[in-house]
């Protein structure tokens, strides 16, 4: 079995992995979120309704869940490069067919993209963290402010060209891209990666079984609901604008743009936030942004109203995602990991759930701001979990101050 070299050989492999990684993570932005800008010429060119194109965002999701449940042994047994060019010869695979497929064996294609995105996506964050000890928190953060930027700049690519050439004109120009990178990766020296440690004081971490549990129920809870709607918005907001004004006309696919962009701003924001505010107060903040922007959205009649919506839904849900993980590793100490894989896990399961329940209620009720409403509905939901959060994390420090004060007594 081959066994991957775990050591830095050199500063400058260093320097080309992150290189590359970053690379590749801008373009898994573009991937992840390709549906988004895509989805209306999908629709069109496959006569699809809408409870239809909701089954692309949920074969999507299926196969990330599945790449992150084979990514993790892939990479432990081939090395991080090998297994992470494995993913983007998948995502390339993926891209190629879905240019040339039916609806049918489109979903076959969107589920293979899911399974690359599932294999690169964690990897890739471990594989940074690992190459750059001393400075994790920098180095994801700029890892994933790449990836916001790659979701930014797909709807800039795709657009353009699907009207030019049609959409294999796109699909075929990211899957060349994702076949070099997969090739840049393999072909980079095998290097040793520092193993992630969680150091974190004892007066940090839960010590209470039960309030350890709730705790990760509840995060868990919040994955599903903000990965869900996050993704619910950013899929369908394309189309969603192109019928509710028809001022914006073809227009409206650059949305999602839009969306990503406030969304990459409302991350960019988080340092300078945290010097006012605990990192559960931003997230319940960044929440109620987020669903006061959903409600304008699903009430919006004019063109201001409707871009004044994603945005403020964007910038809200900005903070969730990393402000969320940071706050399970603060507290949960050496079982950080599991709960963090949770999240993971059920954000994928929310994502195959929300964006395609938008579909189903558009196409039951005929009206795809019915849909949009269950995002509301869920925006709603999280902010009553980021409380219960709060709530649980106030009386497990009032409980361990007061048995604090019951032992000094005793003593």
């Amino acid at each position: 079995m081959f066994r991957p070299d775990f050591s830095l050989k050199s500063e400058l492999a260093s320097r080309q992995t992150v290189a590359a990684t970053h690379v590749g993570f801008v373009l898994s932005g573009v991937v992840t979120t390709l549906l988004g800008p895509l989805l209306p010429a999908l629709a069109v060119r496959w006569s699809l309704n809408d409870i239809q194109a909701g089954y692309l965002f949920t074969a999507q999701s299926i196969g990330t869940l599945a790449g992150v449940s084979v990514g993790g042994p892939i990479t432990r047994r081939i090395g991080w490069l090998r297994g992470l060019g494995i993913g983007f010869v998948l995502m390339s695979s993926g891209l190629a067919a879905l240019g040339v497929s039916s609806w049918f064996w489109g979903l076959t294609a969107v589920s293979l993209n899911g399974i690359a995105l599932g294999i690169v996506l964690p990897a890739t964050n471990l594989l940074v963290a690992g190459v750059n000890p001393a400075r994790r928190a920098e180095s994801l953060n700029i890892l994933n402010l790449l990836w916001g930027f790659g979701a930014v700049l797909g709807p800039v690519i795709v657009v353009p060209l699907t009207r030019a050439g049609g959409i294999r004109t796109p699909l075929m120009l990211l899957a060349f891209l994702s076949a070099a990178t997969a090739i840049w990766l393999v072909r980079l020296p095998v290097i040793r990666v520092a193993e992630v440690s969680e150091q974190h004081g004892k007066s940090e971490r839960f010590t209470s079984k039960t309030f350890r549990t709730w705790f990760v129920l509840l995060v868990a809870l919040l994955g599903f609901l903000y990965v869900g709607s996050e993704n619910a918005v950013g899929g369908w907001i394309a189309l969603y604008s192109i019928r509710l004004i028809r001022s914006l006309g073809a227009s409206g696919a650059w949305t999602p743009s839009i969306f990503w962009a406030a969304l990459l701003a409302g991350r960019a924001a988080v340092p300078v936030a945290l010097r006012f505010m605990t990192p559960e107060k931003l997230v319940l903040a960044g929440l109620v942004l987020a669903a006061s922007g959903l409600s304008l959205l699903v009430t919006a009649h004019s063109a201001p109203a409707l871009l004044a919506g994603i945005v403020l839904t964007g910038f809200g849900f900005g903070p969730v995602f990393p402000t969320s993980i940071a706050s399970a590793t603060h507290h949960l100490g050496t079982g950080a990991s599991r709960a963090v894989n949770l999240f993971f896990a059920m954000g994928t399961l929310g994502s195959a759930t929300l964006p395609w329940t938008v579909g189903f209620l558009s196409t039951r009720y005929g009206n795809l701001r019915t849909g949009l409403a269950a995002a509301l509905l869920a925006g709603v939901a999280l902010i009553a979990l980021q409380l219960g959060i709060m709530l649980l994390l106030t009386r497990y420090r009032t409980a361990r101050f007061s048995n604090h004060v019951v032992e000094q007594r005793g003593v």
